[in-house]
């Protein structure tokens, strides 16, 4: 494993809030994004841009098909989000299961345990995500 990039930015809005459907002049719906979430995305875009040419390195890397870990953790006293992005190896040959997006999943199991398992998903600090290829050691 290896550190791709590493970088701190204000806490972003919630996802939750990346999409909104409009009902056009038409009629139709349309979807946008509200504008704080666009300035939110492109100050993280921004901050890891910066955070590359720190390091001396340029985007995309050489290896578009790597694995890659993700860390965000929320820093509350001062309500920032340091980032981090390690290489953890070669996309694995076969299946993989990358036909899901794995950053959605949790959403929808977090908030279906809402009232069941706890009062609201504000509750959940820590939350822990890991795709497993088959023949590769369970979490």
């Amino acid at each position: 494993m290896r550190l791709l990039v590493w970088f701190t930015v204000p806490v972003p809005p919630s996802s939750k809030n990346a999409q909104r459907i409009a009902i056009g002049k038409d009629g139709t719906p349309r979807r946008y994004r509200p504008k704080k979430v666009v300035d939110a995305a492109n100050g993280i875009r921004a901050a890891a841009l910066v955070a590359l040419a720190r390091i001396h390195r340029t985007v995309p890397e050489p290896e578009p098909d790597a694995d890659l870990r993700v860390e965000c953790v929320h820093e509350v006293a001062t309500d920032r989000l340091h980032v981090t992005v390690h290489v953890l190896g070669p996309k694995p040959k076969g299946k993989t299961g990358r036909r899901r997006d794995v950053v959605n999943l949790p959403e929808l199991v977090c908030d279906a345990l809402q009232g069941v398992a706890y009062r609201n998903d504000s509750q959940v600090s820590e939350l822990r995500v890991v795709r497993v290829a088959p023949g590769k050691e369970t979490w």
